[in-house]
């Protein structure tokens, strides 16, 4: 699932880029936004799953630490971009690097294993025929896809009124 969240980061790069070539300014340009951060994060977790939850939250702290001290920080090459070592003169539209947010990602990883320690739901049981349920029930059953569609969607009714 990760693989295909982040090659959905690499689409809205992909149309970004078209978005550019066609005369749009370079700050339209997504080179690592919030697809290409959560894939990411989402593939490299079965790399540390298995770690305690104290673990976990010792780890997470480094990348939430490290995040804070790069921000507002500029460097001279753009390399590093994805991790949050930002070249001086950056513009983008979307931009999530590593540092802090695989932080963030692995503290909500050890909320759910702390809150849903018993693997069942805290949600009170509702009937799945109410409308409202299977709204937002559809909603999260389809959320990459909302997500996907909702960008171009606002900015071009953004447009409109630019």
């Amino acid at each position: 699932r990760g693989a295909q969240v982040f090659a959905c980061g690499m689409l809205c790069t992909a149309a970004t880029l078209a978005l550019f070539l066609a005369g749009f300014p370079k700050s339209i340009l997504i080179y690592f936004g919030t697809l290409h951060c959560l894939g990411l994060c989402m593939m490299l977790w079965p790399t540390l799953e298995k770690l305690s939850a104290l673990r976990l939250s010792i780890l997470a702290l480094l990348p939430i630490l490290l995040g804070q001290w790069l921000k507002g920080r500029s460097f001279s090459f753009p390399w590093l971009l994805p991790l949050g070592f930002v070249p001086r003169g950056f513009a983008t539209s979307d931009y999530f690097p590593l540092l802090p947010n695989l932080g963030w990602f692995l503290l909500g990883a050890v909320m759910g294993r702390i809150v849903y320690r018993k693997k069942q739901t805290l949600l009170p049981m509702v009937n799945p025929k109410n409308p409202i349920v299977r709204f937002f029930s559809f909603l999260g059953r389809h959320s990459l896809w909302i997500y996907l569609i909702h960008q171009p969607l606002i900015s071009g009714i953004c447009m409109l009124f630019i």
